[in-house]
């Protein structure tokens, strides 16, 4: 059986939003609260996060509430260059421990553990499995062993969006609409609660 881990991105400095998004409330649960929790329902020892920006205020909030064990936390000090070089360094962190590794954003706090169970009941072999909304492919989305290197290569504002768009490799979309929605300023809440 092929080992998976779900790596959560909550590095940005979320310039958009004002203050640290990470650390907004939903119904008295942080975002990345939330999206951590939803994570583990599935995989308990396998869910990490990236961190950067907003560190130190961030840590005081998780220890404050002892909520996300350190050892699931990455840092990554060069979280300025982008969200390209934080997944870079989280895969580069897990590469050598999963064969599978899902990637999936803070802010996508509609993520249901049901979401991320059907994106796992849809793996097949070498196929990158990823969300489909808004009439394109995104994240979450679980990226084999064999796209590794694609990802440790990843530089500056450059995502994954680029490999999950390309013709020539197995991509399955999964219909998705609750990755479509994510939090960008403080309004955005609003619709959310």
């Amino acid at each position: 059986m092929l080992k998976k881990a779900i790596l959560i991105l909550a590095a940005g400095a979320a310039s958009r939003f004002g203050s640290p998004k990470q650390l907004a409330r939903i119904r008295s649960k942080t975002l990345i609260q939330r999206t951590y929790d939803c994570a583990t329902q599935l995989f308990p020892d396998d869910t990490f996060v990236v961190l950067g920006a907003h560190r130190d205020a961030i840590l005081e909030e998780l220890t404050v509430a002892n909520s996300i064990p350190q050892s699931r936390i990455l840092y990554n000090r060069n979280w300025a260059l982008g969200i390209g070089e934080s997944i870079n360094f989280g895969i580069q962190v897990l590469e050598s421990q999963y064969d599978e590794i899902m990637i999936i954003l803070a802010d996508q706090v509609q993520i249901t553990p049901r979401d991320i169970q059907t994106l796992v009941d849809s793996c097949v072999e070498d196929a990158i499995i990823c969300a489909d909304y808004n009439g394109g492919r995104g994240v979450p989305a679980i990226f084999p062993r064999r796209y590794f290197e694609h990802l440790t290569g990843l530089s500056g504002d450059t995502g994954a969006k680029a490999l999950l768009q390309r013709e020539d490799i197995k991509i399955i979309a999964v219909p998705m609409p609750n990755a479509a929605i994510d939090v960008d300023y403080p309004d955005d809440l609003v619709n959310i609660e």
